[in-house]
């Protein structure tokens, strides 16, 4: 188990760096929460330990994700903190707001996007 959970943040930054150079990722899709309740569903079917390496994979996808340099999620804090440590001054709020307003509505757009693709995909 421990090897598995090592192994997936390498698979995970394998498959980020094939979605950030725009190549194709095989056998990978992107779902929301219907998505992973069904999956959780059927993993809990299969047993035990399935369930218990879902819930692992999907906190180490969630960790990961945070952290990517995107604004409005942690990583995009720190990438304020980074810009703001390299011109030796802090960002303009109102500037840092507007920008982490417009990220955070495109993460709702996609959520309700991969949403909507998950129940039509359950229909």
């Amino acid at each position: 188990a421990a090897k598995q959970t090592v192994a997936i943040p390498i698979i995970l930054g394998d498959i980020l760096k094939k979605v950030f150079q725009g190549e194709e990722v095989k056998g990978v899709k992107l779902v929301g929460p219907v998505g992973i309740g069904k999956m959780m569903s059927e993993s809990l079917m299969q047993g035990g330990v399935n369930f218990l390496m879902l819930l692992s994979m999907i906190s180490i996808w969630l960790a990961v994700f945070n952290i990517l340099p995107i604004p409005a999620l942690d990583g995009g804090k720190l990438l304020f903190l980074g810009i703001e440590k390299i011109r030796g001054r802090a960002i303009n709020q109102k500037i840092e707001a507007k920008i982490n307003a417009v990220f955070f509505a495109l993460l709702l757009g996609l959520m309700l996007f991969v949403t909507i693709k998950d129940i039509i995909g359950l229909l």
